[in-house]
């Protein structure tokens, strides 16, 4: 998205500041009474001082918190918006959480070890037509330690779909 303005400096009582920004489409958003102009899109949002020139930069970034994970020999339940780099000598087993809002998001990278996500009581992950047992017996496994699997919660605490895989994981 691109974006241009017109900054004004006038003396005499006539106020200074940015007049405008215009999109790519030389569509014009002006400031409020305040002399504030508000900016939609995604963080970061900065701005690159030059003499006498300003410029605003905004892009995507993951929206994730990423952080490796080490196996380790109990589950460790899931934190919402995080992903997993799995790193290890054995399995790393993650707990579906079992408070789960919709849109809680989690994504599991394999990159050292097998991963495993665990359910609890009336769980299930679904990925088109195939889905697990419903309960703490279902389960979500990697086969190669480079599978990949992002869940999201699409029913308050119980129901969740893959949105994104590589690989072969296997469903129980």
């Amino acid at each position: 998205m691109g974006q241009t303005g017109v900054y004004a400096e006038q003396g005499g009582g006539g106020g200074t500041g940015i007049l405008y920004i215009a999109d790519q489409n030389n569509v014009q958003s002006g400031p409020d009474a305040s002399n504030t102009i508000y900016l939609q899109g995604e963080d970061p949002i900065y701005t690159v001082a030059d003499p006498g020139t300003f410029s605003i930069e905004i892009r995507k970034r993951s929206n994730y918190k990423w952080v490796t994970h080490t196996s380790s020999g109990l589950p460790d339940a899931f934190e919402t918006d995080f992903a997993y780099i799995t790193k290890g000598s054995t399995a790393a087993i993650f707990q579906l959480p079992a408070s789960a809002a919709v849109g809680d998001t989690y994504k599991i990278v394999g990159y050292g070890n097998l991963w495993k996500v665990q359910q609890n009581a009336l769980q299930k992950i679904v990925l088109g037509n195939i889905q697990t047992t419903a309960g703490v017996s279902g389960y979500v496994q990697a086969t190669v330690i480079t599978d990949q699997i992002e869940i999201v919660c699409v029913t308050a605490n119980t129901e969740f779909y893959v949105i994104a895989v590589q690989g072969n994981p296997t469903f129980n």
